[in-house]
Order: structure tokens, then sequence, then C-alpha cells
């Protein structure tokens, strides 16, 4: 059976000359293809009349119409296009399949990430710390960092390490008896990778399957990205000055001579210690009027100062605490007028901030909420998944409501094989690809990282300066965290953007300590060996064919693009399978090759 069903009508194919085309994702640069079948067709009168009379040429015709495309045991959902009509003659095509995964280019922090709020979250991290993947979305690892420059006031207690734990317990960020603030400190989340995969396949309405989840490295991989995720509250003092020009009332002695009054408010955003320091000025024309600045604090005057004397000037020094957001600071001036001058010329400085449990802390505030959204690389979905396909090898395909990952350097030698040896042509035309050279590599190099070269003689580690032409290279878009000791042995921060992807393994305390484990198994060398040997070493020794052939519609109807066939004494990798109807039930095949010689 082979036709197309609309809602309106049926088509059938079965006498109509198609070529449809597949070719295996294994050997393309891309996830998905979207395939087109342009065909020609007689329009029947039926036909003519349910897509609004093709054959006016005041035709306003529909020629975008979803469909169901049955070919024999393969139904897809799909659109059926009209693209050219010569009198009844009309020429089509079906296309189905992806462009693009339907959310691709949809960046990781629009995702609906974790986003929870804790009681402390030293002690949520504390207890994150001591577990895996398998029991939690994020960890905490320690991760050195240059980051912060400890020249910097805020940063001049820093202790250059990310989530820093000492004797079982994460250091806190506080305040000294000298009120001098100590920020030691970041706590920040990291989420692991199948986390951010299968919430982004998800979003979609697919569920992540597939031997990916069932890898031990890739479990343990962390995504760190260079954002800060701590809170920073300005230290900069905030300002109060009124001059004699902003007065906003008069009182007037006689016809000389008048005082002004004025007024300013504040508000003080966090709740802590502060210092309120500055000078005062006042003038005054007669005893018997007094000139005044008072100040006030949520309603309560903490600051008065009268003068009855023609010009005086003062230096004002107050503590102030503040117990909650926003509280109100006003300052009330009755005063005369000699020249242009300020009277109040104050600043408000913070000395040390209160948390929500009113304990003091410093200016790096490690808020008690997780937001994974804000940890997470500036790029798209899309970006991630190649980098993952790229470093793992992996093969993506996607089901009705599914998307399987399986590594290929383990697929392509246990797929079904399929004889077709009674299909054989003589001489088929064969390439040989001996001479064909690989480079896998991270895309920075700026920290060395050793590339893999991979030719007939097998497999060579490069070191930075090294270069060795390559028709074929498959670059990486992140890099692993190398390990730096500082009294702590764990990774250090690159100094990549918002935009990079380090990769961190991490899968509990190691020895009591919250430290990554050891990057080696994600260096090129142990990639290529676990994750590309055996598929390389295949394509380099293989040989392509080409073969043609016609064969009844039920030899082929269960050859799946990644399955494999026997012929020529070989078992082959299907590239490409080509399918021609010639006539009712029979096919002209061309199927691209390549000779399975690894596994043999």
């Amino acid at each position: 059976m082979h036709k197309i069903i609309t809602s309106d009508f049926e088509l059938d194919l079965t006498d109509v000359k198609i070529t449809i085309n597949e070719e295996n994702s294994w050997f393309s640069d891309r996830f998905f293809t979207k395939y087109s079948y342009p065909f020609e067709f007689v329009a029947t009168k039926e036909i003519n009349t349910v897509l609004g009379d093709l054959m006016s040429y005041n035709s306003v015709t529909q020629t975008y119409i979803d469909c169901v495309y049955v070919f024999y045991n393969n139904i897809q959902s799909a659109v059926f296009i009209i693209e050219e009509i010569k009198g009844d003659l009309v020429t089509a095509s079906i296309r189905y399949g992806f462009d693009e995964f339907p959310n691709f280019d949809k960046y990781l922090p629009e995702f609906d990430l974790i986003k929870k709020q804790v009681n402390d979250i030293y002690v949520h991290a504390n207890a994150v710390v001591h577990q895996n993947y398998r029991q939690t979305n994020y960890n905490f690892p320690q991760i050195h960092t240059d980051k912060y420059d400890p020249q910097e006031t805020q940063f001049n207690a820093f202790l250059k390490i990310l989530n820093n734990r000492v004797d079982g317990i994460f250091i806190r960020n506080s305040v000294n008896d000298d009120d001098a603030i100590l920020n030691k400190n970041i706590i920040q989340p990291v989420p692991y990778l199948l986390y951010l995969l299968k919430t982004g396949f998800l979003s979609a309405g697919y569920e992540l399957r597939g031997e990916i989840l069932r890898d031990e490295l890739i479990a343990k991989i962390l995504i760190y990205t260079n954002k800060d995720y701590f809170t920073k509250v300005a230290i900069e003092p905030l300002n109060v000055s009124i001059s004699t020009e902003e007065h906003y009332d008069q009182k007037v002695i006689n016809w000389e001579y008048s005082f002004y009054f004025f007024y300013k408010q504040i508000q003080i955003p966090r709740p802590g210690k502060y210092n309120l320091i500055g000078d005062l000025a006042l003038h005054s024309w007669t005893i018997n009027e007094q000139s005044e600045i008072y100040i006030r604090h949520n309603g309560v005057v903490i600051y008065e100062w009268r003068r009855r004397s023609a010009f005086s000037n003062t230096h004002v020094d107050l503590t102030i605490h503040v117990s909650a957001p926003d509280e109100m600071l006003e300052f009330f001036v009755k005063s005369a007028v000699r020249r242009e001058d300020v009277l109040v010329n104050v600043q408000v400085l913070p000395i040390y901030f209160l948390n929500s449990q009113g304990q003091k802390t410093g200016s790096i505030v490690n808020e008690n909420i997780v937001d994974l959204a804000k940890v997470v690389p500036n790029i798209t979905f899309g970006q991630l998944v190649t980098v993952v396909t790229n470093l793992f090898n992996l093969d993506l395909v996607i089901g009705k409501d599914f998307v399987t990952m399986d590594f290929i350097n383990t697929a392509f030698q246990k797929n079904t094989i399929h004889d077709f040896r009674d299909c054989e042509i003589v001489n088929p035309p064969r390439k040989l690809k001996s001479g064909v050279k690989y480079l896998l590599q991270y895309e920075d190099d700026s920290l060395g990282y050793d590339r893999v070269f991979v030719d007939i003689n097998g497999m060579s580690v490069l070191k930075k300066e090294q270069r060795l032409a390559s028709e074929k290279t498959i670059s990486i878009g992140a890099a692993p965290l190398l390990r730096e000791s500082r009294g702590v042995t764990t990774v250090k921060a690159n100094d990549g953007g918002e935009d990079s992807i380090s990769l961190v393994l991490y899968s509990g305390l190691v020895e009591g300590k919250n430290t990554a484990l050891d990057p080696s198994p994600l260096l090129l060398s142990s990639i290529y060996n676990k994750y590309y040997s055996a598929w390389l070493r295949n394509r380099i020794l293989s040989q392509e064919f080409h073969v043609e052939f016609l064969t009844p519609i039920e030899r082929i109807l269960n050859l799946k693009i990644k399955d494999r066939i026997m012929m020529y004494n070989n078992i082959h990798l299907v590239k490409n399978i080509g399918l021609t109807q010639i006539a009712k039930d029979l096919f002209q095949v061309e199927l691209e090759t390549e000779i399975l010689k690894v596994g043999e």
C-alpha cells in the first residue's frame, strides 16, 4: 500500500514514479533530515474539486496540505505540497521529518529549571554534596577561581574557591567583632548534564532514553559556566544633600528677613548597620527665631541641632540600625538663607547587612535559593546537544514521544543483518578510504588540551604545538576543567565567558571532601578509546560500495537504514538507501554502503 491520506481525499501512489531517499545519520553532520519526494500525477475530477478547482486560472488552492504518508508498513505524518500545474498534470512532493528539533533554538536559561527556596543554603549544600546524579540534579563541588580580584574591598577576604567546605562544613560569610565584612565563600550550585538533557527534551514532549542514561562517566558530568550566582549588595554610600535653593516653604519675619523650610527623605534598602556621617550648616537672622535641623528614622527623631547665631556648622557622626527593608530616613531643616550654600551634606555608609534570619552578613550574599537558570551557559539547547553528541559519538533518534541516544561506537557492530547476496551485481563501483585522517579536538585550546589524530596507522596524541593535516575534524565546543592544588586539589575554572561549557566530574564526597574527580576520563585520548576507536577505525579501513538492483518491495520492506547487510562476502553498513518505484510493488534500489571491517 502506497498512498497519501488527507482529511478530504486519498491519493493512490501505487503506479506513480516516485523516488524515496533515506540517509544514515551516523555518516552525516546533521541530526535530522527533511525528506522531500517530488512526483507527478493526473488530477481526477474528484481531486480537482476537493482541492478547489486546480485547473482554473483563478484557483486559490491551498498548496500545503497536512497528510499521512503510507509507504507499505511505514506510516509518517507529512505535508503534501502542490508545486506546479499544467493542465490536469500536477507536480507535487511529500515532505516529512525534522529540519530541526522543536526547541533546539531555545536558550538554556529559558527552560523551566529547578528553582526552589531552602531554609539555609549552607546547610542545604552540605546535605547535597554527599549525593550523586542518581540522587540529585545538581551539586556543589569545590572549584578554584581567579575571577574575583582580592584587591577589591568586597573580595579581600575571599579564599578563591567556590563552594569552600572545611572539616565537613561550608565556610560562611560573616562580620567580625570589629564590624569588618569577611566575604570568604561563594555558594554556587552546578547542574548535572543528564538533568539538562532530560529537561530540554521533556519540554518539547519527548522522554530521553538510550545508552546515554546508563553510562557511568556521563552520569558524573556537571556543566559549569563562569557566571556570578551570588547577590552582590552595593556598598556604595547613600548620599543626602540639601542646598539653599531646595526650600519648599517660607516664613517671613519682616520685610527684609525670612526663614525657609527644607525636607528630604531616602529609603535604606537593606537591613543592617549604617554610619550616617557628614556636615550640617544653619543660618539665622535673629535670636528670637532659631534655625534647626532634625533627622528622623522610621518616624523617631535620632538627631537634633538648633542655633540662633548668624552662621553655624557642625559635623555629624551617627550609627543607625536598620531592621527591615526600605526603612525611611527623613531630614527636616529650618534656616535663613544668606547666600547659596549646602545645609546638609551627609552619607549613609553600610557597615554590615542582616540576612532574613537577622544574622550579620557581608556584601556578597549567598541567598537561600537554588536557581539553576542563573548558572547554566547562555547557549541554545541545540548547541548543548551538539556538544554531547560530538564528544561521545552519540546517535540521536526521534520516536513518537521519546528521543533515543545510543553510542555509535558499539551500535554499528550489533544491528540486524539482512542477506542481500542474491542482489549482487558484477563489479560494483568502490572507493578505498585508507587515506582518510581524523582530528578530534576541544575548540578551546587556551589550556593546551591534547588533540587526537587518527589515520591508517592508528591513534596518536598531538601536543599543543603539533600540527598534522586531516580531512575530517571533530570539534567539541566544551572543555573539561583541569585540576590544580592550592591546599585543596580540585578543578580550576577557565576564563571563559557566560556562554562557555565547562565539564566537571563529581559523584559525591571523596575522602570526606566535595572535590571534583580527576578529569582524565574526559581527555580526548580517553574519549577516543571508549567512544570513537572502533567507529573511526572502521571508517578508515573500510571500502565504500555503490550497488543498484531491481527487487519486489517485500524484499526491502524490513530493511532499516541502520541495519547491516551481507553482500560480496562482507557485512556492510548502509549509508544511504534510494528507492524508485518502477511499477506496482517493484522498485529500483540504490545502496551506498561501507564494509564492516572492525569486529569481524
